[in-house]
């Protein structure tokens, strides 16, 4: 799961100053520019006469509370997410059973909750279960916190999400009038629902995260993404194909997606998804039992999987050892990557990663919950307790940067940048901040470092080629969007 630094408040104070640049009316252009994409395709699909897929869909009461009419919410959901499956691959969405989900505990942790959601009702030949997690609504563009499903198999959940901070920016605006901010937090709202449900789906399909922030199967949602993209297009169209016949059971289906999606990797070496996920549903498929699907973010072993998540690099290296050359390369550069973004130096103490990097989570969760005061109650803590390391600097930059004071923030970034000169975030945020305060020259070298530092951060990329356009440098722009596609493989994402 990558962390990202450009959430809500950063990516509307951005479309703020593009607004005031040129164009139509004021109205109009922050209409366009906070309109969601509309979906299209990467290619047309081929007439399909297959049956529209099943769903059996399960609300625990929590998630009953918070919507009202909950069973047509449901309902709704499913058929915004059927479009967007049907124009992809030419094949609907149908609700079978909308039912309740009785409680499986308090544990709110959504690996656990897939577990329940298995156990509960197993599934069969044709059908997805899908469980619905109430509680309190998730702020994180991250679609690991949203949703988890098992990878090639036929389950997966969604948490609710929050719609509190959407609304306040958007009601931020005040060149729009409150039809505007209606219509607009409606059509946000149902794209992201719709996009995070086709989103897991894809996962239960063998689709893994790839490398732009886009499309579907991006690690990040936004409100830019408008389809698949080739890539996963063509995985999940071989997948839906590989089925067995209509009278087969359900363990020769799942086995049979597995195949198709283990088969169509090895096929496509130089297809831009994930490294550590490839590497990871190839081992898993090859050792998993038949019968038994894995569980994406779960496909090795079991220590290396909760190291990953709890972001505990030596943990995650020294297990490495045991598996294959392909999958200690992705583990080593996962491990390069968790350090750069969490701000973690080599030689960081061994016994306290898990607590650093789940300290820094829970200062992104209080800022993109918009609770200010716990989150600087937390940024607090981390400095108390690691005054030394880069992590306290860097969240207050962000902190600061958040309320528009990005003097203080700058200041702040530097200092993250000295106690730890590959700390990714404080380098984005330093390139952030230099666009708002209207300085691309700034900004250029900037941006340009965060991406030899991780060329995954497609917001670099994005902010780089908007200061390149500030600066009148045209063909360094052609030239950033040919390097990321070669990076990606995918279109330039503006």
């Amino acid at each position: 799961m990558s962390r990202r630094i450009g959430r809500l408040q950063w990516a509307l104070a951005l479309a703020a100053l593009v607004l005031a640049a040129c164009g139509p009316t004021p109205r109009e252009r922050a209409i366009g520019a906070l309109t969601p994409a509309k979906m299209t395709a990467a290619t047309a699909p081929a007439p399909d006469a297959r049956p529209p897929l099943r769903f059996r869909i399960y609300a625990d009461a929590r998630w009953q509370a918070q919507k009202g009419d909950w069973v047509r919410a449901a309902e709704a959901m499913v058929e915004q997410a059927s479009g967007i499956a049907q124009f992809e691959f030419g094949v609907g969405f149908v609700v079978e059973r909308v039912a309740p989900w009785p409680e499986p505990g308090p544990n709110d942790d959504l690996g656990d909750r897939l577990d329940a959601l298995a156990a509960h009702d197993p599934g069969e030949a044709g059908v997805w279960v899908v469980g619905l997690v109430g509680g309190v609504p998730v702020a994180s563009s991250d679609f690991d916190q949203i949703g988890l499903a098992r990878l090639a198999g036929r389950h997966f959940v969604m948490r609710s999400m929050a719609d509190v901070s959407e609304a306040d920016a958007i009601g931020s605006i005040d060149v729009l009038d409150d039809r505007d901010r209606r219509a607009l937090l409606r059509a946000r709202i149902e794209h992201r629902r719709a996009v995070v449900f086709v989103h897991e789906w894809a996962h239960t399909m063998g689709a893994l995260h790839v490398r732009d922030f886009g499309v579907v199967m991006a690690a990040t949602y936004s409100g830019r993404i408008k389809g698949f993209g080739a890539l996963s297009q063509a995985l999940i169209r071989e997948t839906l194909g590989a089925g067995p016949d209509a009278n087969a059971d359900a363990a020769a289906e799942l086995v049979a997606r597995r195949e198709a999606a283990l088969a169509w990797y090895r096929g496509h070496p130089d297809a831009k998804v994930d490294p550590v996920e490839r590497a990871a549903f190839v081992d898993g498929v090859q050792r998993a039992p038949a019968s038994a699907p894995p569980r994406r973010g779960s496909m090795t072993r079991a220590q290396v999987d909760a190291a990953m998540k709890a972001g505990q690099v030596s943990a995650v290296l020294a297990a490495a050892a045991g598996f294959t050359p392909e999958s200690q390369a992705s583990l080593s550069e996962w491990a390069r990557t968790t350090r750069r973004r969490f701000a973690m130096p080599v030689g960081f103490p061994a016994a306290d990663e898990g607590d650093y990097v789940a300290a820094q989570r829970s200062v992104d969760a209080a800022l993109s919950a918009g609770d200010m005061a716990l989150a600087e109650s937390r940024i607090a803590e981390i400095e108390a307790r690691w005054p030394e390391a880069a992590a306290g600097p860097q969240l207050r930059c962000d902190f600061e940067g958040r309320q528009g004071r990005f003097e203080a923030a700058r200041a702040l970034c530097r200092r993250a940048t000295e106690l730890h000169e590959e700390s990714v975030g404080a380098w984005l945020m330093l390139g952030m901040i230099a666009l708002h305060t209207r300085k691309p020259a700034e900004a250029a070298p900037i941006l340009e470092r965060v991406i030899a530092l991780d060329a995954r951060q497609t917001p670099a990329w994005v902010y780089l080629g908007r200061t390149y356009t500030a600066l009148g440098r045209t063909a360094d722009r052609e030239a950033l969007e040919a390097r990321f596609t070669e990076a990606t493989g995918e279109p330039w994402p503006e």
